[in-house]
């Protein structure tokens, strides 16, 4: 047992040298706990409905974060679907809008305008928040949930979306389609998926 145990963590290391995955890409957050808690947490910082909004969309769906913070509020406002042009591969896209998330979202733009950015910047005028700024935010909120070790980034969100859909559902080919990936194990390393695999390999691996 304890070679054929071996023997799979050997292949996985192979895979990952192979792929050049790196071992201290940004996470997802795996415990529905903390997210609770972290959302939470969001609506007690300056700012915090957008700061929440932002969250829950990032967790929601797959949009990158550099798609999300181009939006603005005509983008959401009584929509059924996000539909953008995604920045890094200039396809269109048209994401579902969850009910529940859209009953958040019509309550926090009630009193915006159309041509406001979702996510607006208190430095600039009409201007959105930037990365930093989202790295920052998520950052606060690791902290503050005892998060301490976990690699937090721009990316989190999204990563967090295809960790916990995955786990749902086991359909890596819908998952990869949302993420516009070429192949599934692109998908899984991109959620944590392989790195997962890394450590439950460990686990039953010793000496």
């Amino acid at each position: 047992m304890a070679l054929v145990v071996k023997n799979q963590f050997y292949r996985i290391i192979r895979y990952v040298k192979l792929k050049g995955y790196k071992m201290n890409s940004v996470e997802p957050i795996r415990d529905m706990v903390k997210i609770e808690e972290i959302s939470n947490y969001l609506r007690s910082m300056d700012d915090g409905e957008r700061n929440y909004i932002l969250f829950k969309i990032g967790i929601n769906n797959a949009r990158r974060i550099s798609d999300l913070l181009k939006m603005r509020v005509s983008d959401v406002k009584n929509k059924t679907h996000f539909v953008y042009k995604e920045q890094k591969t200039g396809k269109m896209i048209r994401l579902f809008i969850h009910p529940k998330l859209k009953l958040e979202i019509e309550e926090y733009i009630k009193d915006m305008n159309e041509t406001d950015y979702l996510f607006k910047s208190r430095q600039s005028h009409n201007l959105p928040i930037t990365r930093q700024r989202v790295w920052q935010i998520l950052n606060e909120c690791k902290d503050a949930a005892n998060l301490k070790n976990l690699k937090v980034g721009a990316h989190t969100m999204r990563k967090t979306f295809g960790y916990h859909f995955y786990q749902q559902s086991k359909d890596v080919v819908t998952l990869m389609r949302l993420f516009n990936h070429t192949n599934q194990q692109v998908t899984l390393r991109y959620i944590g998926i392989i790195q997962d695999d890394l450590d439950n390999a460990l686990k039953k691996f010793y000496l």
